[in-house]
């Protein structure tokens, strides 16, 4: 791994909620002396200017741009957590010419559609409740984002020349073992992509943080560096 690039996922990496979640991965990364990037979605839904409210087309555009100005050759890793697995697999799938710097793609906590569908589009409210209680964690949810929205399922067919891992915990409340099962068999089989069994680590969450166990914390970054 010669670059760690990370799409974070919905909770901001600039709040004091989610700060130390990304500050772990950089740490690690900087121990190892493996330059490091996170890419946020301020501006477009992320604390402390949500504008608009984040949908996945302004994601795609942003990350776009941020990627490419990263000063990196090849050999890169994209690391993507809960709602930046979805954007990461619409990236490889969609703008394949744009991720070729990226040799290897990294799911931690990818969560399956009918999850979104419950926090987001269950009722006409459903959209407001999330928004009013995911305040805590610097995000802002775009009224479009359901419209914008896409599964990961059916990028799958698009995936190619990418080495894909699939992380979670036994805690995690947005990914379990039968959905990354599920989305390392559809990636097997439907596509070319070089892909191991999924990595369970016991009694982590969807956030690995600073304050979790050390056999917890040393199984996260062996998951994120070594394979």
């Amino acid at each position: 791994m010669n670059y760690l690039t990370v799409l974070s996922g919905g909770g901001s990496p600039h709040g004091d909620q989610y700060r130390p979640v990304y500050d772990l991965i950089q740490a690690e990364a900087n121990r190892l002396r493996i330059p490091s990037t996170v890419i946020d979605y301020v501006g477009i839904g992320h604390y402390p200017d949500f504008g608009p409210g984040l949908t996945m087309p302004l994601a795609v555009e942003k990350a776009l741009n941020d990627i490419g100005k990263l000063k990196f050759e090849g050999g890169g890793t994209l690391l993507c957590r809960s709602f930046g697995c979805n954007l990461g697999m619409w990236l490889f799938a969609h703008h394949s010419d744009d991720m070729k710097r990226f040799h290897r793609l990294v799911l931690w906590g990818p969560a399956a559609f009918h999850t979104y569908w419950r926090l987001v589009a269950s009722d006409s409210d459903a959209l407001k409740q999330f928004n009013d209680s995911a305040k805590s964690k610097g995000l802002l949810f775009g009224s479009q984002f359901w419209k914008s929205f896409c599964p990961m399922e059916e990028l799958v067919r698009l995936l190619k020349d990418v080495r894909v891992s699939i992380g979670f915990g036994t805690k995690d409340a947005y990914c379990d073992a039968a959905f990354a099962d599920y989305l390392y068999m559809l990636i097997k089989v439907y596509s070319d992509c070089d892909i191991g069994r999924p990595t369970m680590i016991a009694e982590a969450r969807h956030e690995v943080r600073p304050d979790d166990n050390d056999k917890i914390k040393s199984q996260y970054f062996r998951f994120i560096f070594e394979q």
